[in-house]
């Protein structure tokens, strides 16, 4: 997968990796980029409406959508990787988790 999201990027897997510190740095800023796109396009129209009902269908809509996507591919491999650790980024996982 790392492969696929640096050749989309225009990168190599090496040139991807050293845009970054080392893997934690890198899955760190995934988890919050994944987090900006969730509530840039599904958390956030959401709250625009002010009718309960629709914001809910909006919500529910909207987060199915997005599921569809590699992007909760990775976010769910993450969560399983590290949820359960003491870990930067298992902490920062359980952290958005809390908002979404």
């Amino acid at each position: 997968m790392l492969e696929q999201v640096a050749r989309e990027a225009g990168y190599t897997r090496g040139a991807l990796y050293h845009q970054f510190k080392d893997k934690e740095e890198l899955a760190l800023a995934v988890v919050e980029w994944i987090d900006e796109t969730w509530w840039r396009e599904v958390g956030g129209p959401a709250e625009q409406d002010p009718d309960p009902v629709a914001a809910l269908m909006v919500l529910a809509r909207g987060h199915a959508v997005y599921c569809r996507r590699d992007v909760a591919r990775v976010i769910m491999a993450l969560r399983v990787e590290f949820s359960a650790q003491d870990h930067p980024v298992g902490r920062e996982i359980k952290r958005i988790s809390k908002r979404w």
